[in-house]
């Protein structure tokens, strides 16, 4: 019984202890509070600071140190408010971002306040760094003001102009929406399209500073037969005419799917800001167009001290994309056009007519309809002849094949030259259509290789050497080689 009661006695001990510790925080914390009435009997309890409807709301203008900028409204279809940030309207904003500021100014909820304060300095609302005004329908208005960050919670003293003497403490997850910036409420994802939609692109486009001209490519017609084959190939035809490589068209198209930013660095920007950001003039600028947009997607990029800066469309946004930039800003012509200047198929033709050193050579193309796997419908040479005489298919296909592997090294930067053709291959298609393919000495063991007139691609004199080696084994019924030795 005696070692109960000391153990008892200990625990009041403790307890009394306990309580006076208690009571020495609750005096300090008192003690550093600013002015007004004690808080900690309602911690527990938010304090309703404005309460109603964004429905009776008419407009916000928001004001920070980061800028201003006001939210406005528009009906939708069945009669409610839908907001947004009037000066994002040209822009692409998170979706709901005015709707989400609306929302905070309707209902404005506090954890503390502090009531009879006549030093609003020590709160910061002498001077508020933020200020939001409300207009209502009714014609009435508030505006709220936002002081000096809470140092232990990072959030804001506030009070209204309905009440300055009643300061509120706001928590940071409710005072954070009126502190962003206008970058702060774009979204950073620019393109987000799937691999339908890029396979539909018609044409790319490319200019600036970093181009000596323009570049011009489209999308084969449906009709043509490469695009009949299944294959999403496009066509170089300005400022030369070739085809693109596939590679590029593939990366190219992986890289527009998805566009992101890595952050906001001018929102209407001043002409002293275009400026700096290399956005007067972009060094290079990209366009691409898809028959189910209404406008084509213009990506305006410049490379400024390692880091690229970005605009998209009429968008008066300047994005960063950081050091690593873009895939394509940069591009050339060279980077892009294939090295086979032309590469029609067999199947598609009527006639191959092969002039070497003034000799022509016709050769009549026969095709039918294939039955044969992987091939099916698609029509392919059965029978070629010379003269009227048949030659052997298959040495023939190999003959055709070093015909088509004339890779060009460069090009000739639009070269004029009075020399005749030494090497010429005329194609005509079973359209009526036809392709020349020209090949004229140049000098220095190259030859102009000119397509349909224009010499604007240099080839090693090689490939020359090597039909004059073939040519002959094919007419003469040998085994036509294309290797090289």
């Amino acid at each position: 019984m005696r070692k109960q009661m000391k153990s008892l006695t200990i625990a009041l001990a403790c307890l009394v202890v306990l309580a006076g510790v208690l009571v020495a925080v609750r005096f300090l914390l008192k003690g550093s509070e600013p002015q007004g009435d004690d808080p900690l009997g309602n911690v527990d309890e938010l304090i309703n600071v404005v309460s109603g409807s964004s429905e009776d709301i008419e407009n916000i203008t928001v004001k920070n140190p980061s800028g201003q900028y006001k939210v406005i409204y528009r009906k939708d279809t069945s009669g409610a408010k839908v907001w947004y940030i009037e000066e994002l309207l040209e822009a692409q904003p998170v979706t709901g971002s005015g709707n989400a500021v609306a929302s905070a100014c309707a209902n404005i909820n506090a954890e503390e306040k502090f009531e009879d304060v006549t030093d609003l300095a020590q709160y910061g609302l002498d001077s508020p760094g933020a200020t939001v005004d409300m207009k209502y329908s009714d014609g009435s208005s508030r505006t709220v003001y936002f002081g000096s960050a809470v140092p232990s919670d990072g959030g804001y003293y506030m009070n209204t102009s309905e009440d300055k003497g009643t300061v509120y403490v706001l928590s940071a997850s409710s005072s954070n929406v009126f502190f962003r910036s206008l970058g702060d409420f774009l979204n950073l994802q620019l393109t987000a399209y799937e691999d339908a939609v890029m396979a539909g692109i018609t044409r790319f486009q490319m200019e600036g500073a970093l181009l000596a001209e323009p570049i011009d490519i489209v999308k084969p017609s449906e009709e043509s037969e490469i695009a009949k084959l299944g294959f999403n190939l496009y066509d170089i035809v300005s400022p030369i005419q070739m085809e693109m490589k596939a590679d590029v068209t593939t990366n190219l198209t992986r890289a527009l799917m998805g566009v992101t930013a890595q952050s906001v660095v001018a929102v209407h920007p001043t002409e002293e800001e275009l400026a700096t950001y290399g956005m007067d003039e972009p060094q290079y600028a990209l366009t691409v167009t898809h028959p189910d947009w209404e406008e084509p997607l213009v990506l305006k990029t410049s490379r400024v001290n390692g880091v690229t800066y970005l605009m998209k469309n009429r968008e008066p946004v300047i994005f960063s994309m950081g050091s690593a930039g873009v895939l394509w800003h940069g591009w050339q012509l060279e980077d892009m056009m294939s090295n086979m200047v032309l590469m029609p198929r067999l199947g598609d033709l009527k006639t191959v007519r092969v002039t070497l050193e003034g000799t022509t050579y016709e050769f009549a193309v026969e095709t039918a309809i294939s039955e044969e796997k992987g091939t099916e419908g698609q029509m392919m040479p059965t029978r070629i002849t010379l003269d009227g005489q048949e030659l052997d298919l298959g040495n023939f296909k190999v003959f055709y094949q070093l015909m088509l592997n004339c890779i060009v090294n460069s090009r000739s930067d639009g070269a004029e030259t009075e020399e005749a053709a030494v090497l010429t291959y005329e194609y005509v298609y079973t359209n009526g259509k036809s392709d020349v393919v020209e090949f004229i000495p140049a000098g220095n063991r190259r030859m102009y290789l000119a397509l349909n007139g224009a010499p604007d691609y240099f080839i090693k004199d090689t490939y020359y050497d090597k039909v004059v080696e073939e040519l002959p084994k094919l007419l003469n019924d040998q085994q036509v080689s294309i290797d090289w030795n």
